[in-house]
């Protein structure tokens, strides 16, 4: 338990850094691109993000993503491949989510099979490409933390009443080494999702201060899963090695029932925001994303409905989980920012020019 602990600091403080790196070249690409007037007395004076903000400088439609800012900084090489990876990260984030409703469900009911709970929550997940942009998912986004804070007090009061159970700390068998990475690699996962956050970024009204805003829901994540994890593991620390689903613990009851449910309605909502940089991507390829909503959210379905059948053809939400971790979510999340930042700022002059300079 110790490990995970250290290990999911390491891992929440390495996602700070890199996503103020992010922050900090969305802000170079909006200078550059737009933050100089000419003034006839004084020559030409930069003008701040905030202001362009303000002024209504910013595309209302128009969405800036990921791997826009880093081909446009750095070059169409790490430009593509970070498209690749965020393609990948991002559909397989929203997959998992869908396998994630069904596998739930199935434990609140056994009725139907995993596959048509999937397609079931799949086309709810799917009413989410008529939600505009990430400005407009801010009811939702707070549904969603209201449900993961309901579960993570839930098993925090059924493991205290379960007890630490004496004897059995030693008992929980040693995974071995495939296990120690495949937990890390969980946790890569937890934390990445860098890949939607130049999306949300672009949403704000003041972008600059989305590094602190992050920081902030950083610390409150630590306040539901280090208390939960480390009381659950304590009340069944055998159980907790053997079950991949922390349901698969909890005794039945209403209460659990409703944290089902609203872990469910969490992970649609989630399928929806991590859909939505696809979204963007799609109607940028197929010329729809300067178009009426009637015309360009409909033409978001194709996208939602490949997710689906992927989530029917691959229903293995550990392995999706592993994968991820380790494949898209460490180069989207750990690797592409700090390479981009280095390029960007590998002369003293870009230094002294950068928007937004670290802290020390």
């Amino acid at each position: 338990m110790a490990s995970g602990v250290f290990f999911q600091l390491v891992f929440a403080t390495l996602a700070l850094w890199t996503l103020f790196l992010l922050a900090t070249l969305y802000q170079e690409l909006k200078k550059r691109k737009a933050a100089w007037r000419r003034d006839l007395h004084h020559g030409i004076i930069m003008v701040t993000l905030d202001e362009l903000h303000m002024s209504g400088w910013t595309d209302k439609v128009y969405c800036v993503q990921y791997h826009e800012v880093v081909f446009e900084l750095c070059g169409p090489w790490l430009g593509s491949a970070s498209w690749l990876v965020n393609v990948l990260a991002l559909v397989g984030l929203a997959v998992a989510q869908v396998i994630a409703c069904a596998n739930n469900m199935y434990r609140l009911s056994s009725f139907r099979n995993k596959r048509d709970y999937a397609l079931l929550f799949g086309s709810v997940g799917l009413t989410t490409s008529f939600i505009p942009s990430f400005r407009n998912m801010r009811i939702f986004s707070f549904i969603a933390i209201l449900g993961t804070t309901f579960t993570a007090w839930y098993m925090v009061a059924q493991a205290s009443a379960q007890g630490l159970q004496e004897g059995l700390w030693g008992q929980a068998p040693t995974q071995g080494l495939q296990a120690f990475v495949e937990g890390s690699t969980n946790l890569l996962f937890v934390y990445g999702g860098h890949a939607m956050l130049m999306e949300v970024m672009d949403s704000m009204h003041q972008p600059r201060k989305f590094p602190r805003v992050f920081t902030a829901s950083y610390l409150y994540v630590f306040t539901l899963t280090l208390p939960s994890a480390a009381t659950m593991f304590a009340a069944f620390p055998v159980l907790s090695a053997q079950n991949g689903n922390v349901y698969d613990l909890l005794p039945e009851s209403p209460v659990r029932s409703v944290s089902i449910v609203l872990m469910i309605i969490h992970q649609c909502i989630a399928f929806g925001m991590f859909i939505m940089p696809v979204h963007h991507m799609w109607e940028k390829l197929i010329r729809t994303h300067d178009k009426p909503y009637w015309i360009r959210l409909p033409s978001r379905l194709p996208v939602g409905i490949l997710v689906i059948l992927i989530s029917l053809a691959f229903p293995f939400f550990g392995v999706i989980n592993s994968f991820l971790g380790a494949g898209t979510t460490t180069l989207e999340t750990y690797i592409i920012p700090a390479l981009a930042y280095n390029w960007v700022y590998r002369r003293e002059s870009a230094q002294i020019a950068c928007p937004a300079p670290p802290p020390w």
